[in-house]
């Protein structure tokens, strides 16, 4: 795997533009929330659990800590419990009344969704774009890429690729219809689609045992298009599970793992400015 660590340097510019050049097609981006952290403002997973709990006190019976502590710091646990509790306070309380009307159709599918509506409605209102980085996201619209897959749930990279058609969830991604332009997959779901969300912990099994859908869509990607991550850190759950699904799905004779050297770039954010640099780097 390749590591990017940062924009600006015209050695650096050639040899990644070169570098690519070899693969013969744009690339594929694989977005994490990194990106929506840094252009949104969006909290971190948990920091969004526990902003919900701070905002909806009267829904719940005890504080954050206390369920964060109950799942030890378990992200997929504690957004199962709160969606427990949160589920008989939406369908009686007055606040909701509204939100029922328009959802009540699909709420009425699992005891999970209420939650999960809330939540879309809070990550929608928690946006606060980054305006010092206008020209910067202005400049990444536009970009050459051949599509993009993300496990965010916001609408940020459908608002900077407008154009890109939008596919959410594993099966939309593999029985997509290829088109001239870029295709997003929203592999984790999305706000404008809150039953889609996977944030529970039975919305991640069930997204694992599923997976061969995704596992089918990587295959190609990975054999035809060089991939960046961008967004993601190297011990992120979803880097680890999309590597260790491509590589148990290789088949040696055809497409050696040596071959992905060149194709595969992680770009590593740095906390100061730094000078750029492609380094190969062992995962």
């Amino acid at each position: 795997m390749t590591k990017v660590t940062s924009p600006d340097n015209e050695d650096f510019k050639k040899k990644l533009r070169d570098t690519l050049i070899e693969s013969h097609r744009p690339p594929f981006l694989f977005v994490g929330s990194g990106i929506s952290i840094r252009y949104y403002s969006i909290p971190t997973w948990l920091n969004l659990l526990k902003a919900f709990v701070e905002d909806n006190k009267e829904c719940f019976a005890y504080e954050f800590g206390y369920y964060s502590s109950k799942c030890s710091n378990d992200p997929l646990k504690i957004a199962s419990k709160l969606a427990e509790e949160f589920h008989e306070f939406w369908w009686k309380s007055e606040k909701y009344r509204k939100s029922r009307e328009i959802h009540q159709k699909v709420a009425g599918q699992d005891t999970e969704i209420a939650f999960k509506i809330e939540l879309s409605n809070f990550v929608e209102n928690s946006i606060k774009p980054n305006k010092k980085l206008e020209n910067e996201l202005s400049m990444l619209s536009s970009a050459i890429v051949s599509g993009i897959l993300t496990t965010n749930w916001d609408n940020l990279m459908q608002n900077t690729f407008s154009e890109f058609q939008v596919e959410i969830g594993q099966k939309e991604a593999i029985f997509a219809d290829q088109r001239a332009i870029g295709e997003l997959y929203k592999i984790h779901g999305c706000t404008s689609k809150p039953e889609s969300l996977v944030v529970t912990t039975a919305d991640y099994d069930k997204f694992i045992s599923n997976n061969h859908y995704l596992n089918a869509k990587l295959l190609t990607l990975f054999a035809e298009y060089p991939i960046i991550f961008v967004g993601y850190s190297l011990s992120d759950h979803n880097i680890e599970l999309v590597l260790k699904n491509l590589i148990s799905c290789l088949d040696k004779e055809l497409f050696h793992v040596e071959k992905l050297k060149n194709r595969l770039f992680f770009v590593e954010w740095q906390e100061k400015p730094c000078d750029p640099s492609l380094e190969y780097s062992t995962y």
